[in-house]
């Protein structure tokens, strides 16, 4: 959601008597606002159990959320300077609860859990221009075809939060997407470059503001690069 307000006016008012000139120039009042998306992971599939995370705008409450199922998601409304802060209440089964908090471009402003940290957690102001880094969520996915060999960098990739749970997930991670080929099988693997220690983790799914993961390999290639075979997917559906 963006919206963007101008307002022009442009006028010379001149008074014989005071020989005086009232000159309006153009004025532009700029107001950008936007939506920020906070995704809610549950690992048990149950919700949150009690936990919720109030959302304030400008010290002014305006929701409560709670995960629900394994995946949930709300979004914010924001403005352009616009302060916004978190304040997370813990219920039961902490260890089960996670999320994260990105800007309208699909930036990692700030992730949670499991046993997130209770009280406020989180403070920022809004921004509905920040650049939008390719590859950096599964919504800005760097499209592939197969056989496609790729030299990729992390730097400054922050992380998407989706945790796959295996290859000792910290972050970093860059998204890639391709159709699954008529075999509905593939495999995808990592080799050389100045990081010697990889993980790949597929994921599908009709949205990619909910990918569920389809599989997830540490050290199954050379050394300690990744490799994944994956059998049994829809041909022609998106990982």
């Amino acid at each position: 959601m963006k919206k963007n307000y101008t307002n022009r006016l442009s006028a010379i008012m001149a008074k014989a008597a005071l020989f005086s000139i009232l000159c309006f120039q153009s004025v532009s009042a700029n107001a950008q606002c936007c939506g920020y998306e906070l995704f809610m992971h549950d690992s048990y599939g149950d919700g949150w159990n009690g936990a919720t995370l109030q959302v304030l705008i400008n010290n002014i409450p305006v929701g409560v959320f709670s995960g629900s199922n394994y995946n949930s998601m709300a979004e914010i409304a924001i403005c352009d300077g616009d302060s916004l802060d978190l304040v997370y209440t813990p219920g039961m089964y902490e260890h089960e609860n996670a999320y994260e908090l990105l800007d309208f471009s699909w930036n990692l402003l700030f992730q949670d859990g499991p046993e997130p940290d209770t009280g406020n957690v989180f403070a920022a102001t809004g921004n509905c221009n920040t650049p939008m880094l390719q590859g950096s969520h599964p919504c800005t996915a760097i499209p592939m075809e197969i056989g496609d060999c790729i030299f990729t960098n992390n730097t400054g990739f922050s992380g998407s939060g989706l945790n796959p749970h295996c290859a000792e997930y910290q972050g970093g991670d860059i998204w890639f997407t391709m159709l699954v080929p008529p075999s509905g099988s593939l495999s995808v693997e990592t080799d050389s470059g100045n990081i010697n220690d990889t993980g790949i983790a597929v994921w599908t799914g009709s949205s990619c503001t909910n990918p569920y993961l389809v599989g997830c390999d540490d050290d199954g290639g050379n050394g300690y690069y990744s490799y994944l075979l994956i059998y049994d997917l829809t041909p022609g559906s998106t990982i």
